[in-house]
C-alpha cells in the first residue's frame, strides 16, 4: 500500500488536537505522539507527513455539536495544499463558507449528525460542487443518527437493510466516495471493526471509493479493510507511538 492510501486523522475540540475513543467525548484528552506537544493539530499534521501520510481526515468536534467551529485551525491545514476531508457535521456548508479552501478540501457528510435522510440530502446538495463525501456512522450493524431514540425505534440487525437507502441516495446524488467507521472502535486499537460493513459495499456499490478505518493496528488490520475492499485507511493511534509505526504500513 502506498502512503497515499493511507489518510492521518486529527480529531479537534476546543483547538485542540484529542485522542477520540469510541465516541465518548467527554472522555477525550489531548493527542500524544511522539515529538509532537500533547494537542497540537498543526504539528500532529506536520508528524503524518514526515511519515509519508500528506492526506487528512479531520473532524471538528466543535463544530459536530454546534459549538463555533476551528475555523483557524482549518484554514491552515487546507492551505498546505494536500488532501483535506472535514468533518463539520451538519455545519459543513456553514464552514466552508468562511474561509477559501484549497481544491483538495472536501467536506464530509456524515449520518450521525442528522436524524432522517431527507436533511442528510439538503446538506448534501448545499455542499455542490465541492464534490461533498457521504459519512457512514455504524455501531455495529446499526446506522447513528442525531435522534438517537429514532436509530433505536427504527434500526433492524440487517445492515444492507439499514444502509441501502442512504447509498442508493448518495449515488443518485453523485456522491463518489464513502467514509464508513463503525464508531465503537474508534481510537480504540482493537482492530478494523469496519471489515464486513467494507466487504459489503463493495460487493454491491463497487463504483465508490471507500475510506474506513477505526481501530487499524497494524499491516494486519490494514490488509483486512483491503482485502474488504477499501481503497484507503485511515489511521490514527498506530502513527502517534513512534517513527517505525510507518513502516508496519510500508510507507518506508
Amino acid at each position: 500500500m502506498t502512503s497515499r492510501a493511507l489518510i492521518g486523522v486529527i480529531d479537534l475540540l476546543a483547538g485542540r488536537a484529542v485522542h477520540a475513543v469510541a465516541g465518548r467525548r467527554d472522555e477525550y484528552r489531548d493527542a500524544v505522539a511522539q515529538g509532537v506537544l500533547p494537542g497540537d493539530a498543526i504539528a500532529l499534521a506536520d508528524r503524518y507527513e514526515r511519515l509519508g501520510v500528506g492526506s487528512l481526515y479531520v473532524a471538528d468536534l466543535d463544530a459536530i455539536t454546534g459549538s463555533p467551529a476551528n475555523i483557524d485551525l482549518l484554514a491552515t491545514l487546507s492551505a498546505r495544499g494536500n488532501e483535506l476531508l472535514i468533518d463539520a457535521g451538519a455545519f459543513g456548508k456553514k464552514v466552508s463558507d468562511v474561509f477559501e479552501t484549497h481544491e483538495k478540501t472536501r467536506f464530509i457528510v456524515p449520518t450521525e449528525s442528522f436524524g432522517s435522510l431527507c436533511d442528510w440530502t439538503i446538506a448534501c446538495e448545499s455542499l455542490n460542487p465541492r464534490k461533498p463525501v457521504m459519512g457512514l456512522d455504524l455501531v455495529g450493524n446499526r446506522m447513528r443518527f442525531f435522534d438517537k431514540d429514532r436509530d433505536q425505534e427504527i434500526a433492524s440487525d440487517d445492515l444492507l437493510e439499514n444502509i441501502s437507502p442512504w447509498i442508493e441516495r448518495a449515488v443518485e446524488l453523485d456522491v463518489q466516495s464513502i467514509v464508513v467507521l463503525d464508531l465503537s472502535y474508534v481510537g480504540t486499537s482493537r482492530g478494523a471493526g469496519s471489515a464486513q460493513a467494507c466487504e459489503l459495499i463493495s460487493r454491491h456499490w463497487p463504483s465508490l471509493e471507500l475510506i474506513s478505518g477505526g481501530g487499524v493496528r497494524n499491516a494486519v488490520d490494514l490488509s483486512l479493510l483491503v482485502d474488504a475492499g477499501c481503497d484507503r485507511v485511515l489511521v490514527a493511534t498506530a502513527l502517534h507511538q513512534d517513527d517505525s509505526a510507518a513502516q508496519l504500513f510500508s510507507l518506508h
